[in-house]
Protein backbone atom coordinates (compact mmCIF):
# COMPACT_ATOMS: atom_id res chain seq x y z
CA UNK A 1 0.00 0.00 0.00
CA UNK A 2 1.49 3.50 -1.03
CA UNK A 3 1.20 6.50 1.00
CA UNK A 4 2.55 9.32 -1.64
CA UNK A 5 1.98 12.09 1.00
CA UNK A 6 4.72 10.65 3.24
CA UNK A 7 6.89 8.89 0.92
CA UNK A 8 6.16 6.01 3.00
CA UNK A 9 5.09 2.41 0.85
CA UNK A 10 3.84 -0.23 3.68
CA UNK A 11 3.83 -3.97 2.94
CA UNK A 12 1.18 -5.58 4.31
CA UNK A 13 2.28 -8.91 5.14
CA UNK A 14 -1.34 -11.24 5.89
CA UNK A 15 -2.04 -12.02 9.76
CA UNK A 16 0.78 -9.16 10.64
CA UNK A 17 -1.84 -6.05 11.36
CA UNK A 18 -2.23 -5.07 7.79
CA UNK A 19 -5.34 -3.74 8.41
CA UNK A 20 -5.05 -1.93 11.86
CA UNK A 21 -1.95 -0.14 10.12
CA UNK A 22 -3.65 0.51 6.92
CA UNK A 23 -6.76 1.76 8.90
CA UNK A 24 -4.84 4.08 10.83
CA UNK A 25 -2.99 5.51 7.77
CA UNK A 26 -6.10 6.37 6.06
CA UNK A 27 -7.57 7.72 9.27
CA UNK A 28 -4.77 10.17 9.86
CA UNK A 29 -4.23 11.01 6.12
CA UNK A 30 -7.89 11.10 4.92
CA UNK A 31 -7.29 9.40 1.66
CA UNK A 32 -9.06 6.01 1.09
CA UNK A 33 -7.16 3.14 -0.29
CA UNK A 34 -7.60 -0.08 -1.04
CA UNK A 35 -6.23 -2.73 1.37
CA UNK A 36 -3.91 -5.36 -0.62
CA UNK A 37 -1.14 -7.55 0.47
CA UNK A 38 1.43 -6.69 -2.16
CA UNK A 39 5.06 -7.84 -1.94
CA UNK A 40 8.48 -5.50 -2.34
CA UNK A 41 8.27 -7.39 -5.71
CA UNK A 42 4.34 -6.37 -6.96
CA UNK A 43 5.57 -2.80 -6.01
CA UNK A 44 9.06 -3.06 -8.26
CA UNK A 45 6.86 -4.06 -10.75
CA UNK A 46 4.58 -0.79 -11.18
CA UNK A 47 7.37 2.01 -10.10
CA UNK A 48 10.88 1.87 -11.45
CA UNK A 49 12.02 4.98 -8.69
CA UNK A 50 11.37 4.26 -4.85
CA UNK A 51 14.63 5.24 -3.58
CA UNK A 52 13.36 8.44 -2.09
CA UNK A 53 10.19 5.66 -0.33
CA UNK A 54 9.91 4.75 3.23
CA UNK A 55 9.01 0.83 2.94
CA UNK A 56 8.30 -1.23 6.16
CA UNK A 57 6.52 -4.38 6.88
CA UNK A 58 6.11 -5.71 9.84
CA UNK A 59 6.69 -9.74 10.89
CA UNK A 60 4.89 -12.09 13.16
CA UNK A 61 6.17 -15.44 15.14
CA UNK A 62 5.38 -18.06 12.63
CA UNK A 63 3.72 -20.41 15.29
CA UNK A 64 1.09 -17.10 16.40
CA UNK A 65 0.78 -16.06 12.82
CA UNK A 66 -0.42 -19.73 11.32
CA UNK A 67 -2.53 -19.48 15.04
CA UNK A 68 -4.01 -16.56 13.86
CA UNK A 69 -4.52 -17.41 10.48
CA UNK A 70 -6.47 -20.38 11.03
CA UNK A 71 -8.95 -18.22 13.50
CA UNK A 72 -9.35 -15.66 10.67
CA UNK A 73 -10.04 -18.28 8.70
CA UNK A 74 -13.15 -20.00 10.52
CA UNK A 75 -15.06 -17.15 9.27
CA UNK A 76 -15.26 -18.71 5.77
CA UNK A 77 -17.21 -21.89 5.88
CA UNK A 78 -14.92 -24.06 3.89
CA UNK A 79 -12.66 -23.71 6.75
CA UNK A 80 -15.08 -23.78 9.66
CA UNK A 81 -14.00 -26.31 12.17
CA UNK A 82 -10.55 -27.16 10.74
CA UNK A 83 -7.89 -27.57 13.36
CA UNK A 84 -3.83 -26.99 12.80
CA UNK A 85 -3.76 -31.12 12.59
CA UNK A 86 -6.24 -30.94 9.78
CA UNK A 87 -4.48 -28.58 8.26
CA UNK A 88 -1.28 -29.63 7.72
CA UNK A 89 -2.16 -33.95 7.12
CA UNK A 90 -4.17 -32.15 4.12
CA UNK A 91 -1.29 -30.13 3.08
CA UNK A 92 1.04 -33.54 3.52
CA UNK A 93 -1.51 -35.12 1.49
CA UNK A 94 -2.05 -32.47 -0.92
CA UNK A 95 1.73 -31.76 -1.42
CA UNK A 96 3.80 -33.83 0.66
CA UNK A 97 4.54 -30.29 2.62
CA UNK A 98 8.22 -29.87 2.30
CA UNK A 99 8.24 -25.63 2.36
CA UNK A 100 5.94 -22.76 3.13
CA UNK A 101 5.60 -22.50 -0.67
CA UNK A 102 3.46 -25.69 -0.54
CA UNK A 103 1.18 -24.23 1.95
CA UNK A 104 0.68 -20.83 0.02
CA UNK A 105 -1.82 -22.52 -2.56
CA UNK A 106 -4.09 -22.95 0.25
CA UNK A 107 -4.81 -18.92 1.21
CA UNK A 108 -2.70 -15.80 1.19
CA UNK A 109 -2.72 -15.99 4.93
CA UNK A 110 -0.36 -19.20 4.58
CA UNK A 111 2.26 -17.13 2.32
CA UNK A 112 5.72 -17.09 3.96
CA UNK A 113 6.35 -13.74 5.02
CA UNK A 114 9.62 -13.70 3.78
CA UNK A 115 8.13 -13.68 0.46
CA UNK A 116 6.74 -10.30 0.99
CA UNK A 117 10.71 -8.27 1.47
CA UNK A 118 12.23 -10.60 -1.38
CA UNK A 119 13.85 -8.58 -4.05
CA UNK A 120 14.34 -10.08 -7.74
CA UNK A 121 16.94 -12.03 -6.66
CA UNK A 122 14.60 -13.77 -4.17
CA UNK A 123 17.37 -13.11 -1.17
CA UNK A 124 15.96 -10.37 1.48
CA UNK A 125 15.54 -6.72 0.17
CA UNK A 126 17.76 -4.57 2.22
CA UNK A 127 15.44 -1.49 1.29
CA UNK A 128 12.61 -3.03 3.50
CA UNK A 129 12.39 -2.00 6.93
CA UNK A 130 11.48 -5.19 8.93
CA UNK A 131 8.88 -4.53 12.05
CA UNK A 132 8.34 -7.39 15.14
CA UNK A 133 4.94 -7.69 15.85
CA UNK A 134 5.41 -7.04 19.83
CA UNK A 135 7.64 -3.84 19.06
CA UNK A 136 5.33 -1.95 16.80
CA UNK A 137 3.84 0.50 19.62
CA UNK A 138 7.03 1.46 19.97
CA UNK A 139 7.91 1.60 16.32
CA UNK A 140 4.68 3.60 15.59
CA UNK A 141 5.79 6.68 17.84
CA UNK A 142 8.83 6.86 16.01
CA UNK A 143 6.83 6.43 12.56
CA UNK A 144 4.60 9.16 14.19
CA UNK A 145 7.38 11.75 14.68
CA UNK A 146 9.64 10.70 11.68
CA UNK A 147 6.60 11.05 9.06
CA UNK A 148 4.49 13.56 10.81
CA UNK A 149 1.00 11.02 10.01
CA UNK A 150 -1.18 9.52 12.90
CA UNK A 151 -0.85 11.67 15.66
CA UNK A 152 -3.11 11.57 18.25
CA UNK A 153 -4.34 7.78 16.93
CA UNK A 154 -3.21 4.44 19.03
CA UNK A 155 -2.24 2.31 16.70
CA UNK A 156 -3.17 -0.12 19.97
CA UNK A 157 -6.37 0.77 19.68
CA UNK A 158 -6.90 0.09 16.15
CA UNK A 159 -5.23 -3.36 16.28
CA UNK A 160 -7.71 -4.34 18.91
CA UNK A 161 -10.85 -3.19 16.51
CA UNK A 162 -9.19 -5.67 13.14
CA UNK A 163 -8.07 -8.33 15.80
CA UNK A 164 -10.07 -11.84 15.54
CA UNK A 165 -12.79 -11.66 17.96
CA UNK A 166 -12.15 -13.77 20.91
CA UNK A 167 -15.01 -16.33 20.53
CA UNK A 168 -13.47 -17.39 16.81
CA UNK A 169 -10.25 -18.15 18.68
CA UNK A 170 -12.01 -20.64 21.05
CA UNK A 171 -13.03 -22.83 18.31
CA UNK A 172 -9.14 -23.67 17.45
CA UNK A 173 -7.00 -25.38 19.77
CA UNK A 174 -3.64 -23.89 20.51
CA UNK A 175 -0.75 -26.03 18.48
CA UNK A 176 0.91 -29.24 20.44
CA UNK A 177 4.74 -28.53 20.99
CA UNK A 178 4.81 -30.89 18.59
CA UNK A 179 2.75 -29.01 15.85
CA UNK A 180 4.63 -26.14 16.57
CA UNK A 181 8.09 -28.10 15.93
CA UNK A 182 6.44 -28.85 12.80
CA UNK A 183 5.35 -25.31 11.45
CA UNK A 184 8.87 -23.60 12.81
CA UNK A 185 10.36 -26.46 10.04
CA UNK A 186 8.11 -25.57 7.21
CA UNK A 187 8.51 -21.51 7.89
CA UNK A 188 12.39 -21.77 8.85
CA UNK A 189 12.91 -18.88 6.28
CA UNK A 190 10.44 -16.95 8.62
CA UNK A 191 11.65 -18.18 11.91
CA UNK A 192 15.22 -16.24 10.89
CA UNK A 193 13.55 -13.29 9.27
CA UNK A 194 11.31 -12.72 12.75
CA UNK A 195 14.74 -13.01 15.35
CA UNK A 196 16.82 -11.05 13.00
CA UNK A 197 13.88 -8.61 13.26
CA UNK A 198 13.99 -8.77 17.14
CA UNK A 199 17.55 -8.32 17.72
CA UNK A 200 18.02 -5.44 14.73
CA UNK A 201 15.01 -3.72 16.41
CA UNK A 202 16.13 -4.08 20.26
CA UNK A 203 19.36 -2.40 18.85
CA UNK A 204 18.04 1.09 17.32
Amino acid sequence: MEFSEINCIFLGVAKCASEGIHATLIKSLGKDRCHNHDTWQDVLRRHNDVENQRVFMVVREPVQRFYSALTYLQYQPQWSGLTIANVLKICHNRNNLQTAEDLAGLDVVFHPQSKWCAGPSGNKETTVEIVPFESLPEFWKRFQAETKAGYGIEICDLLLQNSTPAERKLQVARPTREEAEEIRKIYADDVKLYNDAVRKFSEK
